[in-house]
């Protein structure tokens, strides 16, 4: 487990522990995700090249994060 991950654990919990009905669970339809697998990624080209493609710095597994965050 990392940084990144953990984010995501934690969010998953507190919506399952804090949310006190089922009914209140099923209402959150829709929510902003901190990011998404590069395997989910589905953009244009031209979109690719205008954020700036991968960055290669990154060594490996990080840079679908980054991208998200432009």
């Amino acid at each position: 487990m990392n940084l990144y991950s953990f984010n995501g654990i934690a969010r998953a919990l507190y919506r399952l522990l804090m949310l006190k009905s089922k009914s209140q669970l099923e209402k959150l339809d829709q929510f902003s995700p901190d990011w998404i697998s590069g395997s989910f990624i589905f953009i244009s080209k031209k979109l690719f090249n205008k954020i700036g493609k991968w960055n290669e710095n990154y060594f490996m597994y990080y840079e679908d994060m980054d991208l998200c965050k432009s």
